[in-house]
């Protein structure tokens, strides 16, 4: 019995031996574009076949995630804060879009009381309102007018089609205030006011207080509703303290780049003073760019770094437009 006990323990030192060399001798088999090394004679079985596993657990997560940007594409991409969509607005659409805010053209959009309802949950929508000037396809307008038949109706601007105003009489005046009055009852959370640098033309025409005579308009129209008002370019008025406090908000139009091209830095520079004021006013500024390819992303990095919200679109403003950076 003792030999035999004797010969068992040198057999199995031997197979121990053995086994030792086939795990040393036999790799494992996987997927060779995630081959580690060999451990060195130091480290333990265990520990590196735990390493294998993680590795490829990390191999499988970038399988998943290989339509993702890498980090340093991630950090050049800009969320879209706002959108701009005057012609052709569809619920759906705009529903699922993700923005903070929203403008569209009431008399196109046509969205119900529940509809707007819903929107406002995800979104500010803002109903944009000509204050400067009168267009000849709202409901208010009637065929025989024409420049002077209404007294307050100017001279037609041929680039759009519509008439210029004299925005300071009163029947002009009242057909503004009962479009606002009519926009907060459909539930809109904003108006976006738009031609008020019409001041400029009557300035140039006989009209030395023209500026002043807007900036009441945008008080008292201000003044007149618990939603909030953004007025578009017009930073000459912001000279007027109570004019800008009467503002929550102000939309600048080409402010980097015209017709295509760089706008004058000097020009530039100026309107960023007056928005900047304003920004630190606790306005929100929103930049309206119409470029694209790589002008449309200097624009975004541009906005990001001055703390404005901008969006790129086409002139015809008839759909959204998603800018990749």
């Amino acid at each position: 019995m003792r030999y035999v006990f004797v010969v068992l323990v040198l057999l199995a030192g031997c197979a121990e031996k053995l086994d030792s060399r086939i795990i040393e001798q036999v790799p494992i088999v996987e997927n060779q574009s995630a081959a580690a090394p060999a451990p060195e004679p130091d480290t333990g079985f265990e520990e590196w076949i735990e390493s294998r596993r993680t590795r490829a657990r990390v191999i499988d997560n970038d399988d998943d995630k290989e339509d993702e940007p890498d980090t340093e594409e991630r950090a050049d991409s800009f969320r879209m804060r706002f959108a701009y969509q005057l012609q052709h607005a569809n619920f759906n659409g705009l529903n699922a879009l993700d923005v903070d805010l929203i403008v569209v053209d009431p008399d196109d959009a046509d969205f119900s009381e529940s509809q707007l309802q819903e929107l406002n949950e995800r979104k500010q929508v803002f109903a944009y309102l000509s204050v400067g000037e009168a267009e000849t396809y709202r409901d208010y307008w009637q065929e025989s007018w024409g420049e002077g038949n209404p007294s307050w109706l100017g001279p037609e601007n041929t680039q759009w089609g519509s008439y210029r105003v004299k925005y300071w009489e009163r029947g002009w005046q009242d057909i503004v205030f009962q479009r606002l009055d009519e926009m907060e009852r459909q539930g809109y959370s904003g108006v976006f006011l738009d031609t008020v640098d019409t001041y400029r033309h009557w300035r140039e025409n006989g009209v030395p207080d023209a500026e002043e005579k807007m900036a009441a308009l945008v008080k008292e129209l201000a003044g007149r509703t618990s939603m909030q008002v953004y007025a578009n370019n017009a930073l000459d008025l912001h000279e007027d303290a109570e004019y800008l406090d009467a503002i929550d908000g102000n939309g600048i139009e080409g402010l980097w780049y015209v017709d295509g091209r760089s706008r004058d830095a000097h020009v530039t520079e100026g309107w960023e003073r007056d928005l900047d004021r304003a920004k630190s006013a606790g306005k929100r500024v929103l930049v309206l760019e119409y470029v694209s390819g790589s002008d449309a992303c200097d624009v975004l990095g541009k906005a990001e770094e001055k703390g404005y919200w901008a969006y790129v679109a086409t002139r015809e403003l008839d759909h959204i437009v998603h800018t990749s950076c």
